[in-house]
């Protein structure tokens, strides 16, 4: 056995409204893909889908794998010379040639949307660098929020799935002290009852977002109950749930916490002798919507 390499994994839900059929997923991907616009990150750092094509050849609603690429923009007017500690000047600014299509230090990164679930596995880590679940989701938010995207499409909605021991230890918990369930609109085919429910109750409002808060009596405790459990498994697939409890051991009141504070990161190693991280993605985020599946049901 060779020496085994690490990779982080992150998952994402995205949700299209309204949406006919789960075909609009795959015509969302290919319309963005084709439009190959590069996403400013913040201080020098931009980022773009690179490549993109059907993990099955002809049938793109079965999932589609591509890959992110981050990298450094370069400001044409900000070159300096190291020897002399000034700036540049024109001459020596006329002497560049970086054709305009190249960009320096660029890290890939694999990823794979299954449209029937909606949901995108992307590695967040890496031997060659990271690209932090967070930073992912400001990339998704920025490429999706365009007008002539939204024109096409109406309204996207992005959320980083949370670690899933975090929504564990919400449910399990018997000292809450308060709750917020924040839900931005989930779809419609995904759930059961209760998120039906909520999903009507927006739309026929034409609410954009669902809130829900509860504050527990003085010197008690939160009891939720099966509806609002199920709500904030809700929340934390499309929103947040954000919540304070008591710490059992201090009996202090800890601060604010939310589920977008922590998301899903799933870590394993493959041996590059035998695999290569484009195959063991392929693997892996079959295996993590499989497991994000049979939580929800």
């Amino acid at each position: 056995m060779g020496h085994k390499t690490s990779v982080d994994y992150t998952a994402i839900n995205i949700r299209v409204h309204p949406h006919p059929t789960k075909q609009i997923y795959v015509d969302l991907f290919q319309t963005i893909f084709e439009k190959r616009r590069r996403i400013p990150l913040g201080g020098s750092t931009s980022a773009t889908i690179s490549r993109m094509w059907p993990l099955n050849e002809n049938k793109p609603i079965d999932g589609l794998i591509g890959e992110l690429v981050k990298f450094n923009d370069i400001d044409a007017d900000s070159w300096i010379n190291v020897e002399t500690g000034q700036s540049a000047d024109k001459d020596e600014i006329s002497e560049i040639h970086i054709p305009k299509d190249l960009r320096p230090n660029g890290k890939f990164f694999y990823f794979v949307f299954f449209p029937q679930e909606h949901i995108l596995v992307s590695e967040v880590r890496d031997k060659d660098g990271s690209f932090s679940p967070n930073l992912q989701e400001k990339f998704f938010n920025f490429l999706f929020s365009s007008e002539d995207i939204l024109t096409k499409f109406n309204a996207i909605d992005v959320t980083i799935l949370p670690d899933t021991t975090l929504v564990d230890n919400i449910l399990s918990s018997k000292t809450l002290r308060k709750l917020d369930l924040i839900i931005h609109r989930p779809n419609p085919n995904d759930f059961d009852i209760y998120e039906q429910d909520i999903l009507s109750e927006m739309e026929t409002q034409n609410a954009k977002t669902f809130e829900k808060k509860l504050v527990a009596q003085d010197r008690q405790y939160l009891q939720p109950n099966d509806k609002t459990k199920k709500q904030i498994q809700v929340a934390a697939h499309n929103g947040k749930v954000i919540y304070t409890d008591v710490d059992i051991n201090t009996g202090l009141t800890n601060k604010d916490k939310s589920t977008a504070q922590t998301p899903l990161v799933e870590r394993d190693k493959y041996d590059p002798a035998f695999t290569s991280p484009l195959d063991f993605i392929k693997v892996k985020a079959v295996e993590i919507v499989n497991k994000l599946k049979s939580r929800n049901n």
